[in-house]
């Protein structure tokens, strides 16, 4: 049975605070819970702004740091897994390869987000084969979206499993979902990086024509502002119905769950499965937001939450007003988002990962 508790985790731990690190960060701590043994950790972290354009010998230095850890850490009896990105995994890809196939270890490449499968076009014919061959040499490929797998299968990909995105999760301790039937006003929340394609300006607009046509709406902005993006936050924002509240440092669930409605109308390029999406979930808080790229995985329309186009304030102002109307179907569909935390649950992603492992070295 140790066979399969110990772990080697090639994976970015904070800082910076982004998505990959919460899935390592929530991966982890469930590893060790589970186990009682704490993964072997290989921190992939970039060391300045991961948006940074350019290739500097920083890079390169940072490149050879974590492919000697790889070399000196990924040691039987120890099963490897590596949470990466298309670029890092094309830049790392010859070292995994060799470690795979000299020490033996089940291996595997885990893709986050929603584009990795988009990455593949980018590519040349024959560098496209060659990651098709890497990917389908190791025992098992990792992603976060139905629409990942389907893509990476279309370019000849085995052996993929899918794992949505993973949060710690203390089912005897999760916030009450029920609402004060005497509030009238309808509190909606933007919570996440205030980049326009993230949607908190178009919720803006709506939020204002929604409060023009009657509804009892306020909207709170919450999170680390792109430099780009300073200007239409401050021409968005007002001191009464539509507030920028800076960084939120505390209880994320017991924080999402005063909040009526989290609204993350996403356009962004990279989406796969919005953590705030499922830390709303946690919290019992329906969600309005996009029918963009992999979120229909997660949001049915009307049964929790609300899908709208992409860029369209009038749906987004349209949905607004039906949930001032009827405040009782907001608890509803809170109620239905809660019942899909299970597949988010991190300690279900060990006990997959764990039965994966125990295939692989019994075959």
């Amino acid at each position: 049975m140790d066979d399969i508790n110990g772990l080697t985790f090639a994976a970015p731990h904070p800082p910076p605070i982004g998505g990959y690190t919460r899935i390592a960060e929530n991966f982890a701590s469930a590893w060790a819970e589970q186990t009682g043994h704490s993964p072997v950790i290989i921190d992939t972290s970039p060391g300045r702004d991961k948006h940074e354009p350019g290739v500097g010998v920083r890079d390169v230095i940072r490149g050879l740091h974590i492919g000697a850890q790889m070399w000196w850490k990924v040691t039987p009896p120890r099963a490897f897994i590596v949470l990466a990105t298309a670029l890092f995994y094309q830049k790392l890809r010859p070292v995994i390869d060799y470690l795979h196939r000299t020490r033996g270890l089940p291996t595997f490449v885990w893709f986050s987000g929603g584009v990795v499968h988009e990455a593949f076009q980018d590519v040349s014919v024959k560098k496209r084969k060659k990651l098709v061959a890497s990917l389908n040499a190791v025992d098992r490929v990792i992603v976060e979206t139905k629409q990942v797998r389907n893509g990476l299968q279309e370019e000849g990909v085995d052996d993929i499993i899918t794992m949505p995105n993973p949060r710690l999760v203390d089912w005897d301790n999760l916030p009450d979902i029920s609402r004060s039937p005497d509030r009238q006003e309808i509190r909606v929340l933007f919570f996440s990086r205030v980049v326009a394609e993230k949607g908190p300006f178009v919720l803006a607009e709506a939020v204002q024509k929604a409060r023009s046509r009657g509804a009892n709406v306020t909207y709170d902005i919450y999170g680390p502002v792109a430099e780009s993006d300073c200007a239409s936050l401050q021409n968005h924002t007002d001191d009464d119905s539509i507030r920028y509240r800076g960084v939120f440092d505390g209880d994320t669930i017991e924080f999402i769950k005063d909040y009526d409605i989290v609204g993350l109308p996403t356009w962004f390029k990279g989406e796969g499965h919005p953590g705030v999406i499922v830390e709303a979930m946690m919290a019992g808080v329906p969600v309005l937001t996009t029918n963009h790229k992999a979120i229909p995985e997660l949001v049915d329309d009307g049964e929790n939450g609300l899908l709208v186009e992409t860029n369209n304030v009038e749906q987004l102002t349209e949905a607004l007003c039906c949930l001032a109307e009827n405040r009782q179907r907001i608890g509803k569909m809170g109620r239905a988002h809660r019942e899909r935390l299970h597949q988010h649950d991190a300690a279900e992603a060990v006990r997959r990962v764990r039965e994966e492992i125990e295939q692989i070295q019994n075959r």
